[in-house]
């Protein structure tokens, strides 16, 4: 079981720490009772709340949202959309994403999650043909963590992307790009082990 970390009287964002009332059924993990700053009390996973995923009760969040769509009149921009996709791939374990994201951890920084202005402020407007991508797969959304990237440069930046040591540690799609052959190819090349043949010019049927 997982050791639990005494939290009681601590504060974090909205939230403040009451008393551990129990387990989660799947994984152990402590359960608190916390009180939020609207007065309202809720349960939630202790570790979310430290790690800055839960800030707030349902009701704050919910509002925080609606406020947020009335005030900045953004509701219907592209930086919008990505404010709150974020969100609920990382909250929402009934979203298609969710395994890949909250599901393994990945969290949205506080600051992000207490208001979409904040997120404009830090992100800046969303390029076209962009979409937001994290530097440090494993890191969270965060200011320092995020940048608006293309395809291509997110598909460097996969965490399942091979790097070829022999050449600087390159990633497959950027020896495909060097030697001027597919991404199809480049995989074959390195799948057969051969890092001298890798930049080689492609010859005609390869």
């Amino acid at each position: 079981m997982p050791q639990v970390v005494e939290m009681r009287g601590k504060t974090y964002g909205a939230l403040t720490a009451v008393a551990k009332v129990g387990s989660h059924p799947r994984n152990g993990n402590a359960l608190w009772r916390f009180t939020c700053s609207c007065g309202a009390e809720c349960v939630h996973v202790g570790y979310d709340v430290r790690s800055g995923r839960t800030v707030s009760c349902q009701a704050c969040a919910a509002e925080r949202t609606r406020l947020a769509s009335v005030k900045h009149g953004k509701t219907n921009t592209r930086e919008f959309s990505t404010w709150t996709d974020i969100q609920t791939r990382c909250y929402n374990p009934k979203s298609t994403g969710y395994a890949r994201y909250g599901g393994r951890g990945i969290a949205v920084c506080a600051r992000w999650l207490e208001s979409f202005e904040n997120f404009l402020a830090d992100m800046g407007e969303r390029p076209a043909g962009t979409s937001i991508d994290r530097i440090d797969n494993d890191g969270p959304y965060s200011p320092e963590n995020c940048r608006w990237a293309t395809r291509k440069e997110q598909a460097r930046n996969k965490r399942n992307n091979v790097r070829v040591a022999a050449l600087g540690g390159a990633s497959v799609p950027e020896l495909a790009e060097l030697a001027g052959v597919s991404l199809s190819c480049m995989w074959q090349r390195v799948r057969r082990g051969k890092s001298t043949d890798l930049l080689r010019p492609q010859r005609r049927g390869q």
